[in-house]
């Protein structure tokens, strides 16, 4: 469970989350999503949305930080 979280470039960390998925011989799978629902059927799920994050309803507990000025989505 995630407690907190911070934002990342997005782009750098998918890069190289995946260089080392592949690197452990598995598959990394880039799909457009609305709910976290539809993603139940994988083992692990990474949410890189950045600020697009608060998109998600699951997500709005999580108390994540963005230290840049906020806009709305």
């Amino acid at each position: 469970m995630i407690h907190s979280g911070i934002t990342v470039m997005s782009e750098n960390y998918l890069t190289g989350l995946a260089a080392a998925i592949f690197k452990m011989g598995g598959e990394m799978v880039y799909h457009k999503v609305r709910s976290l629902m539809e993603l139940d059927h994988f083992d692990h799920v990474v949410i890189a949305a950045g600020f697009g994050i608060k998109a998600f309803p699951e997500c709005e507990n999580l108390k994540v930080k963005f230290p840049y000025k906020t806009y709305k989505v």
